[in-house]
């Protein structure tokens, strides 16, 4: 698992870190991993998943994240405050 930080995320999409912040709490991306209590970094299979599923229909998107297939959104492990 290769883990990413906000800048190494924003370079990625070529967007500033803020912005990277803002997809964040707009659902476009998933929610960090904080692995310590300012370090957030995001999963890039799971930033994949999430591109992926912007590629897809709305409906097979909604499908695909029922199924379990896509891993975005709100999840409970490993967050911070």
């Amino acid at each position: 698992s290769q883990y990413l930080t906000v800048r190494e995320v924003a370079e990625r999409f070529r967007v500033h870190p803020s912005t990277v912040w803002r997809r964040v709490a707009n659902g476009a991306l998933p929610d960090p991993i904080y692995v310590s209590d300012r370090s957030p970094r995001w999963l890039l299979a799971e930033l994949e998943a999430a591109i992926q599923a912007r590629r897809l229909s709305p409906r097979a998107a909604m499908n695909a994240r029922r199924s379990g297939q896509l891993p975005f959104g709100k999840a409970t492990a490993n967050r911070g405050p």
